[in-house]
């Protein structure tokens, strides 16, 4: 019997630079609210939506990383009904904070890292 390598995982990518600046937004809007069920807003209304993300998939997994521009994402109460229990890690290079269900806000530090459930 001969053992065969195994194949890397493929990568995904996806860019923003590919699209037209005026329908950045929404198309990563469309985008993300399809595959990840968010909901997306800019955080600074007068900036270009940049959106960088590199994936490698398997099935059942996923992993990567992401770099974009300041943005606001929720799973709002109707998203949260669709059954997605994934787990997504965030480890930031740049500070991140999180608006708590509760209303607080949590900063995570460049380094650091917590785990989100989608549920």
């Amino acid at each position: 019997m001969v053992a065969q390598a195994a194949q890397p995982a493929p990568v995904l990518r996806l860019s923003t630079q590919d699209l037209p600046c005026r329908n950045r937004l929404s198309a990563m809007r469309d985008y993300l609210y399809e595959t990840s069920q968010y909901e997306v807003d800019l955080l600074e209304p007068d900036a270009s939506l940049r959106y960088e993300a590199s994936f490698r998939v398997v099935p059942g997994a996923s992993w990567g990383s992401v770099q974009s521009t300041l943005i606001a994402s929720t799973r709002t109460t109707q998203l949260v009904k669709d059954g997605q229990d994934d787990l997504l890690l965030v480890v930031p290079f740049a500070p991140v904070s999180v608006e708590t269900p509760t209303g607080g806000e949590l900063a995570i530090a460049p380094g650091q890292a917590v785990l989100f459930s989608q549920a």
